[in-house]
């Protein structure tokens, strides 16, 4: 739900809770079920002016992603004065990933793909080869094994549950007006979640933000905000250094990208107990510069950006041969969604709120429609 600009008054406590599901389908519009990709293969350390044919060859995959995430988000309010509160939300998540992954050897040096009429093999006998081919997948124990061996399917996934990230909250009413209400407000993001089970960000946030409301039965809103965030292994290297770092052990981590954060809608009251409300939410994510690591290296921008796919072109040997892969563009990334809410307070004090949240565009990981649930409590 969007931050409103009153507050709740002094002493006054809210708490309450929400459920969300997300099921997350796509990237940048390309569907997570068919996403195509290119693995190139590493280049050997070979005196200058040397070449190795086979480091020509490459891979080609087609990946099946699944993705769901189940949150309640736990929450409190408390007014410290009548233009004063404070707040903190805490999510409980599980999370649901597992890949599947259609792989296959696209062979490049003429030895690969002669058969061999001896063995019914591929036709390779240098140092390199094994049973005539250069490359194959699983454990062949024949030549004509290792030759047909070239496509294979890999599965993974896995499942995790745990606190996310606690956010704190505290805003201030700036103006207080017959009908027109303004507020600023910070909230901090403690890395509380497991970032390497994707429960979390992995390093701390802050965001500073204004909110405006206009007091009416038909009553418009707007928020802006902008989010700064420290290092986090999220955008780095799992696995360590890049190569040429002095670096031995230990992730790198890199930078969030910050982002600009943005809301604007409107609540209708339709009764003296139900409201109805329409947001627009967006966000804007910026390039992130990577400093100096402590050992003097240098490492590349990490650049928030775009998927698309493009062409993977090969042209070894004079033969040429494309792949559809997936291709980055750094720049900035933007996504918005809208937000539909109904709110019923039959009860005095009991807040029952429904919500769907739905995108309207194709920007970043995308859960197409994402429902809300939640239930709160004033005193």
């Amino acid at each position: 739900m969007t931050e409103r600009a009153q507050v709740l008054g002094k002493r006054r406590v809210t708490l309450g809770a929400a459920y969300q599901y997300f099921d997350f389908h796509s990237i940048d519009g390309i569907s997570m079920k068919q996403m195509p990709n290119v693995l190139g293969h590493s280049k050997f350390d070979v005196p200058k002016g040397a070449a190795i044919s086979q480091e020509n060859d490459y891979i080609t995959n087609l990946n099946n992603l699944s993705l769901h995430l189940n949150q309640i988000s736990l929450y409190v309010v408390y007014g410290i004065s009548n233009r004063v509160d404070v707040s903190a939300e805490l999510p409980i998540e599980t999370i649901h990933f597992s890949a599947f992954s259609q792989d296959h050897i696209v062979r490049t040096v003429t030895c690969e793909n002669t058969l061999d009429p001896a063995t019914n093999g591929g036709s390779c006998n240098d140092a390199f080869s094994d049973l005539g081919e250069y490359h194959f997948f699983g454990n062949p124990s024949t030549p004509a094994e290792a030759y047909n061996n070239v496509d294979w399917t890999f599965a993974n996934g896995g499942n995790a549950s745990g606190i996310g990230d606690l956010i704190l909250r505290a805003k201030g009413e700036v103006i207080n007006g017959e009908k027109d209400v303004a507020s600023a407000g910070v909230a901090v993001r403690l890395p509380s979640g497991d970032a390497d089970n994707l429960l979390g960000s992995g390093t701390i946030g802050v965001q500073p933000f204004g909110a405006y409301t206009y007091r009416a039965r038909v009553s418009p809103h707007a928020l802006i905000g902008y989010q700064w965030n420290g290092q986090s292994i999220l955008p780095g290297n799992p696995f360590g250094p890049l190569s040429g770092s002095t670096t031995t052990l230990g992730p790198v981590k890199r930078t969030l990208p910050p982002s600009l954060v943005y809301s604007g809608g409107v609540d209708v009251r339709l009764f003296d107990r139900l409201t109805v409300a329409a947001d627009l939410i967006g966000q804007r994510y910026f390039s992130s510069h990577i400093p100096l690591t402590s050992d003097g290296q240098t490492q590349p921008s990490y650049n928030a950006g775009t998927f698309s796919i493009g062409t993977y072109t090969s042209t070894a040997n004079n033969q040429s041969s494309s792949s559809p892969e997936l291709v980055y563009h750094g720049g900035g990334l933007q996504y918005r969604q809208h937000r539909r809410r109904r709110e019923d307070t039959s009860r005095a004090r009991i807040l029952l709120t429904g919500n769907i949240t739905t995108r309207v565009d194709n920007g970043g990981l995308v859960a197409r429609v994402v429902p809300l649930v939640g239930l709160s409590y004033a005193f």
